[in-house]
């Protein structure tokens, strides 16, 4: 009887995909060097989480900590825009086209809602308790 090795040669050989696979997580940004790869063999050698692209330790990427966080709240980045901003007069004027289009459209849609539909759904609903009313006295009789 041959003698066989006592790790799984499956678990051992990678495949030819899995080379491209690797594991990121946001919260490996704020660990450590250190405290990733313990987070990491952790992760790899518990045994709830034996699946092949848990077997792989994530690639450290270094993120300056300038990425994370401003030295003064105050600190801000003058964005300089390809458009120049609407002011003065012509931002008034568009205020006010944009507030009476909006006015006249809630103006339309009430005048619908109150003129129309509330009024055609109480007389559809007084029919029917007309028609109930009918076919209850009908019954009774």
């Amino acid at each position: 009887m041959p003698i066989l090795p006592k790790t799984n040669p499956s678990k051992t050989q990678q495949l030819s995909w899995q080379k491209s696979v690797f594991r990121f997580d946001i919260f490996d940004v704020k660990l450590t060097t250190s405290e990733r790869q313990k987070s990491s063999t952790r992760i790899n050698n518990s045994p709830l989480l034996l699946h092949h692209h848990h077997q792989r330790k994530p690639i450290p990427i270094p993120i300056p900590p300038f990425f994370f966080e401003r030295k003064n709240k105050s600190d801000t980045s003058t964005v300089t825009m390809p458009i120049a901003p609407i002011t003065g007069r012509l931002k008034k004027g568009l205020v006010l086209d944009l507030s009476v289009a909006i006015g006249g459209g809630v103006v339309c849609g009430l005048g619908w809602w109150y003129g129309y539909h509330v009024p055609a759904v109480r007389q559809r609903d007084a029919f029917y308790v007309k028609l109930e009313q009918e076919r209850a006295a009908a019954k009774a009789q």
